[in-house]
């Protein structure tokens, strides 16, 4: 349904997807879960677990991840003394990765148990262990303390925020004075969406598990509302489209295969891990098709909080 959006008064006409319920269907917990080998195989060495940035240069998947990780932390100003709080760390290898390339701290939260101890695991292997922890936590009711972090880090995390406007006022806490929002996150072209592109948006709302997708506008509206300073939105949707080519070359025999109801050769025995490998395919093409024609959009935001008298609380680290 095509509605004014209450997050962008400028856009006469968007579809709102705050105005779609959230599916009680939803388990990105259990989507992880079951599908953890499967994202360890495309992270690779750099344990990526998300689209990779194609820039000049670059002449692999490998090195597109990379490209990614480190567009997350590019001008951010990382020191030993700097602690970063990664959101849905996976398996930790972004966490490691910038432990070890900074000499900051790092904490990581899953909503999937058992990937802490994958994380804690990749941390040993990096010897940044000490200056890295994983918790368990669901990232839609945080349990920190106020003003422990230099910067929180969303990779392609920010969409599985159920209420994302009183998502990022909540991270603003969080940051001490001077700290940095970044995320490299999933997004939809604003305005009114065709019966097939909104058959695709629902592919990918169900398959990935997310609540929902906004377009960039209402995010940034968002961030200025929650009372973030030095907003930027870059549009890197032309930099993933290799990845997305990829991703749907890889994406068409388990799809041909279940046509031919024959998926048992790629798919898991067991029902449930089936369902979400099925879910995730479907998922996995909507959204690299949709790149390619313009419904979905993937950006890197960006927020600053602002200088207050809360610059004399010490500096916080991991703690044991």
């Amino acid at each position: 349904m095509a509605v004014k959006s209450p997050l962008c008064p400028s856009q006469s006409t968007v579809a709102d997807p705050l105005s779609i319920p959230i599916s009680k269907r939803l388990d990105s917990g259990g989507y992880y879960a079951h599908l953890t080998g499967l994202y360890r195989w495309y992270g690779s060495e750099p344990q990526g677990w998300h689209y990779g940035v194609w820039d000049p240069g670059i002449r692999s998947q490998r090195d597109a991840l990379q490209r990614t990780n480190e567009l997350m932390v590019q001008g951010l100003e990382l020191r030993a003394h700097s602690h970063i709080l990664d959101v849905g760390c996976g398996s930790g290898g972004f966490a490691a990765w910038v432990a070890q390339s900074f000499g900051c701290s790092v904490t990581g939260i899953t909503n999937v148990p058992s990937h802490v101890r994958l994380a804690q695991e990749a941390a040993r292997a990096a010897g940044v262990a000490d200056r890295c922890r994983f918790l368990s936590m669901d990232m839609n009711a945080f349990g920190f303390e106020r003003g422990q972090f230099d910067a929180i880090l969303n990779e392609e995390t920010f969409c599985y925020a159920r209420d994302k406007p009183n998502y990022l006022v909540s991270l603003l806490p969080l940051l001490r004075p001077g700290g940095s929002w970044r995320a490299f996150a999933f997004g939809i072209r604003p305005g009114s969406r065709s019966t097939g592109e909104e058959r695709s948006y629902r592919e990918v709302m169900d398959g990935f598990h997310i609540p929902n997708l906004l377009p960039s506008e209402a995010v940034q509206a968002a961030l200025e509302l929650a009372g973030f300073a030095d907003i930027g939105a870059e549009d890197l949707t032309s930099r993933v489209l290799p990845t997305a080519a990829r991703i749907i070359l890889f994406s068409y025999p388990p799809r041909l295969l279940s046509r031919l109801r024959l998926e048992a050769i790629l798919y898991a025995r067991d029902p449930v891990t089936r369902r979400f490998q099925r879910g995730h395919v479907a998922a996995c093409l909507a959204y690299s098709r949709g790149l390619q024609k313009g419904l979905f959009r993937h950006y890197l935001y960006s927020g600053r909080k602002t200088e207050s008298d809360l610059s004399r609380l010490p500096r916080a680290g991991p703690q044991a």
